[in-house]
């Protein structure tokens, strides 16, 4: 019985004559050079020992998972002066480093692309940027300023909560939250949940209970005021 169909006889649960064997990488690239798997594992002489360069695979590594990336930046060239300031646009419309420009440098400058993709993502859907239902250039910037507001502060709000909720979460919690009128002098906060809990926290604030005072309310907006 070969080796192949001992192997597909165990994996079927099958009885077999013996224990199926499979062969590990350094097995199949001894393979390769025309020895057998069992030639490589008995004989010394037909081992391979492969010495790996420690220094290109750490370059290599620092590579891994950027494939190509079109970007408009360069460096100084290898005799060019340096020039005034830190940064230039070029007629073409290159921006250029006042220092010579590596591939490392440029993947430092596009990790966080992924980010930047993510706000884009968050203000189109979950602040609902797009569609814009107004019509004057004044109530179409007011409008987008709105978003990038509504964006900062998710953003201040991830930081200060060290990146414990998901914005997902964080938006529609906080979009159920409201204060109403239950009584004079008494407020009713809706839809206490942990997540806007943990945002009280954060920020000492008790925002866990159900009802409030004004004063209680304004003594909280004056606590966020100093905190700011």
């Amino acid at each position: 019985m070969s080796d192949k169909q001992v192997l597909f006889d165990t994996l079927k649960h099958k009885k077999t004559s013996r224990i199926p064997w499979v062969p590990f990488a350094g097995v199949h690239a001894g393979k390769l050079t025309g020895k057998s798997a069992l030639e490589v594992l008995k004989d010394e002489d037909k081992m391979y020992v492969r010495i790996f360069d420690e220094d290109l695979l750490s370059k290599d590594e620092a590579l891994d998972g950027y494939y190509m990336i079109c970007t408009n930046v360069i460096g100084l060239e290898a005799n060019q002066e340096p020039f005034s300031r830190q940064s230039r646009f070029l007629h073409d419309n290159m921006f250029q480093l006042n220092r010579p420009v590596t591939d490392l440098d440029i993947i430092e400058m596009y990790r966080g692309l992924w980010r930047i993709e993510e706000s884009f993502r968050i203000t189109k859907s979950w602040l609902k940027a797009r569609p814009v239902f107004v019509h004057t250039e004044a109530s179409i910037e007011a409008h987008f300023l709105t978003c990038f507001l509504g964006l900062l502060l998710l953003r201040i709000l991830e930081v200060k909560t060290d990146h414990t909720i998901e914005l997902n979460k964080m938006i529609e919690d906080l979009r159920n939250l409201q204060v109403v009128e239950e009584a004079p002098d008494l407020f009713l906060l809706t839809h206490p949940t942990n997540v806007v809990k943990k945002i009280g926290e954060y920020f000492d604030l008790d925002l866990i209970k159900k009802r409030y005072t004004m004063q209680e309310l304004r003594k909280m907006a004056a606590k966020t005021k100093k905190t700011s």
